[in-house]
């Protein structure tokens, strides 16, 4: 069984990844440099134009002092504003 990619899921956690990133009054190019990328691919995160990778989630939960769950549950929100 072949199982769909959610193109949302990319598009949600890049809207989260760029609020939670304004929030701390961070520039794209501090957290490519904390995260040792360039600003263009944080900007193609945010935009969710591309995936993260589980190590780049992980760094990112670093830089941002966030955890996992702390996103997760912001997307929840975000997705029971949606219905």
């Amino acid at each position: 069984m072949k199982v769909k990619r959610d193109p949302q899921l990319s598009k949600d956690f890049g809207e989260t990844l760029r609020e939670l990133r304004n929030e701390q009054k961070l520039s794209q190019e501090y957290v490519a440099n904390m995260l040792g990328t360039s600003p263009s691919q944080v900007g193609r995160l945010e935009r969710g134009e591309t995936n993260p990778t589980l190590a780049t989630m992980g760094a990112i939960f670093g830089v941002l002092g966030i955890s996992l769950g702390k996103l997760l549950r912001l997307r929840n929100n975000t997705n029971d504003n949606r219905t």
